[in-house]
């Protein structure tokens, strides 16, 4: 049974966080590790992480858009305040990697 995603901030936790911000020093970090990881999982995952956080990725102030890709947009255009809720966002779309399971060596002679 899937557990639909739910937003941060309507999360049911038992503890608060400690902060609620992203700060300075991580956002730039963060916007990256978001850009790189919606290029690596697939064109349409920024949809639906934009859906998810209801973002909207377009201007309508004449800005020139169309050397600006959607991945880039969603990184660097998410208001701060909206970066942490799209992080997870991504988080809960991506595939869960299976573990490597290493088989046992069989068992050699004593003393080895």
């Amino acid at each position: 049974m899937t557990i639909p995603w739910t937003p941060l901030p309507y999360r049911d936790g038992g503890t608060a966080p400690l902060r609620e911000d992203v700060s300075a020093a991580l956002e730039t970090p963060l916007r990256e590790w978001l850009h790189a990881a919606v290029l690596r999982h697939g064109e349409d995952v920024w949809q639906r992480v934009a859906i998810r956080c209801d973002l909207v990725l377009d201007t309508e102030d004449g800005f020139d858009q169309s050397d600006v890709d959607h991945p880039e947009r969603l990184a660097y255009w998410t208001p701060t305040e909206q970066l942490l809720e799209a992080i997870d966002a991504l988080l809960d779309l991506l595939p869960v990697p299976m573990p490597t399971v290493v088989p046992a060596r069989p068992a050699g002679p004593a003393g080895r």
